[in-house]
């Protein structure tokens, strides 16, 4: 079926967006409050910048904390203090089963997450490598009825999908996702999740 659907997932802070929230319209109206230009504050935001350097927090993590009422270590735990991400969205094309799996799920945030994940750190896997994996997290296919679709045995079905997690994870790291990706990405006995904190 033909891809039909584009969407867009952004990550941002959600502890420091939700703190902004609770005060100021937008991240624009602190921003114009603060007489920072918006894009510097939005930065921060979608964490292409980091709230610290070599010499602790910055005087925008600092003054955006102190805007917002809260101590810079509860916006930022430490988990979060290091991450800075190259892009801070991606934009996913979905067939129109996808969306209606997106309206049926309870967790669309989970089901937006899985498939900006797979497109985006899916891109050097081969098409066999792309398809069984899609099947596999978007469809939510056994790994039966992925070697079936194939031809092929469930254990060669197993190894493809293992050989295709190992590029991602490779593909992760190298898009500047650091080193917690390797953990972070870390998928459970059955591969139904794809991030977990």
């Amino acid at each position: 079926m033909k891809e039909d659907f584009n969407i867009k997932v952004t990550v941002r802070n959600a502890r420091l967006l939700e703190a902004i929230r609770k005060k100021y319209e937008s991240v624009a109206d602190l921003s114009r409050k603060m007489g920072q230009h918006q894009s510097t504050v939005n930065s921060l935001v979608t964490m292409k910048i980091k709230p610290i350097n070599e010499k602790g927090w910055t005087n925008l993590a600092l003054d955006v904390a102190a805007m917002v009422g809260k101590e810079p270590e509860n916006i930022w735990p430490k988990y979060m203090r290091e991450i800075k991400l190259k892009k801070a969205s991606s934009e996913v094309l979905i067939d129109l089963d996808g969306v209606k799996q997106i309206m049926a799920d309870g967790s669309s945030e989970k089901t937006l997450s899985q498939l900006s994940a797979i497109k985006q750190f899916s891109a050097e896997l081969s098409p066999r490598q792309r398809k069984l994996i899609t099947d596999r997290f978007v469809k939510n296919q056994t790994l039966e009825q992925c070697a079936k679709f194939f031809g092929i045995t469930k254990d060669r079905a197993r190894q493809i999908e293992g050989h295709a997690l190992r590029k991602m994870k490779q593909r992760a790291v190298d898009l500047g996702y650091g080193e917690r990706t390797r953990y972070a990405f870390e998928l459970n006995q059955r591969g139904k999740e794809l991030f977990e904190d």
